[in-house]
């Protein structure tokens, strides 16, 4: 029986990704890229700090507004968000993470 290696048989091509923490109080975010060589490279990552005396409104403003800037500078080539799902039986949360989707035009 013969083995097939995983590296040989796939090509993963060079990507940006702009990865996103969802948060009402901090909101994360991380710009990685996948280089011709294969290397991974961090080129950004930081949080965006929001205050939780703010109207709503106003935080997914700044929300926007900030996530806004990080794809005009980096334009990445897609979007990964974290989902939250809540167990019905614990009442708990957990993260799990979407798939990648392309930005938006």
């Amino acid at each position: 029986m013969s083995t097939v290696n995983a590296a040989s048989c796939c090509t993963l091509l060079p990507m940006r990704v702009l990865g996103i923490d969802c948060g009402t109080e901090y909101t994360g975010y991380g710009v990685v890229e996948l280089s011709a060589s294969g290397e991974l490279l961090c080129l950004l990552c930081g949080a965006i700090k929001l205050s939780p005396s703010e109207p709503l409104p106003l935080r997914l403003s700044r929300i926007f507004d900030r996530l806004n800037e990080i794809i005009q500078e980096h334009h990445p080539d897609y979007v990964a968000i974290e989902d939250i799902f809540y167990a019905v039986s614990s009442g708990r949360s957990a993260a799990w993470p979407c798939w990648l989707q392309p930005p938006p035009d």
